[in-house]
């Protein structure tokens, strides 16, 4: 197998965590706007997570599933946990430098926040509007 772009595999990461970052961010305005209850949120919700799968290679759509093949990535997973010494040099190569899971760590941190900010900011807005 020749060895990824480095260049779509820091693409990748920040798509899957814009797409992340931003399907929860629009959460909190279709939650005020919504007009019919219930059912609208739900829609928008569902809406959101359609969206939000697209970015995944075996999601709602599957583009990739022919060309995906799951046996081959087991077996290299399986080779590869069978030398403990590979991986721990992966493992130390991959938290020295910048890599595409630096982005993911990032956005993990930014959801973090998020899970906290946003509730808090729906009530206040809320509150604010009801006076």
């Amino acid at each position: 197998l020749p060895p990824p772009d480095l260049r779509w595999l820091y693409l990748g990461s920040l798509v899957n965590s814009f797409c992340l970052i931003g399907c929860a961010c629009c959460m909190w305005p279709s939650f005020i706007i919504s007009d019919q209850g219930a059912k609208d949120i739900l829609f928008d919700a569902l809406a959101l997570t359609f969206l939000y799968n697209l970015d995944d290679v075996a999601g709602d759509l599957s583009f990739l599933e022919d060309q995906w093949d799951g046996e081959m990535l087991g077996n290299m997973y399986g080779k590869m946990s069978e030398e403990p010494d590979l991986v721990d040099s992966l493992t130390v190569v991959r938290e020295s430098s910048f890599t595409p899971d630096n982005i993911d760590v990032w956005a993990i941190r930014i959801m973090t926040m998020l899970t906290l900010v946003l509730p808090i900011s729906f009530v206040v807005t809320v509150l604010l509007c009801k006076q």
